[in-house]
């Protein structure tokens, strides 16, 4: 799987790069938004795991418009965030799930597990989408 990793923290990337890693995902890293927004565009990551603040913009700033982008209409998207009363804007830009990091690293394994079978679910979705007959 795709997995684009936005402005995660060293702190943070520890647990990120355990779970995802040991998973043997493709990992692709961006510091901020606007390179993030690129490799978008260009790969179509099925995951993205973004940290909020970016250093260029918030993450429901990047959520919006990664989902303008045809490669990051159907990824999965967990925001990362200190702040819990973020989830409302946060979910209405588009994001697909989000971790407050007040919930510790166990926590954070958690929503990346669940993170990927989100994007399984999807995938096969799709394939039952392409394979029902539209009415004529």
């Amino acid at each position: 799987m795709k997995v684009l990793l936005v402005g995660i923290s060293a702190e943070l990337a520890t647990v990120v790069t355990k779970v995802l890693g040991a998973r043997g995902h493709d990992k692709v890293t961006a510091r901020d938004g606007v390179g993030a927004l690129e490799v978008v565009a260009r790969d179509a990551p099925q995951l993205v795991v973004v940290e909020d603040l970016l250093p260029d913009m918030s993450a429901a700033d990047f959520c919006h418009r990664a989902r303008a982008h045809p490669g990051g209409a159907e990824a999965v998207i967990l925001v990362i965030t200190n702040h819990a009363d973020a989830l409302p804007s946060v979910l209405d830009a588009g994001a697909t799930d989000l971790y407050t990091t007040s919930l510790g690293p166990e926590a954070l394994e958690v929503r990346l597990l669940i993170a990927e079978r989100l994007v399984e679910q999807h995938a096969r979705l799709r394939t039952r989408e392409f394979r029902i007959p539209s009415p004529l």
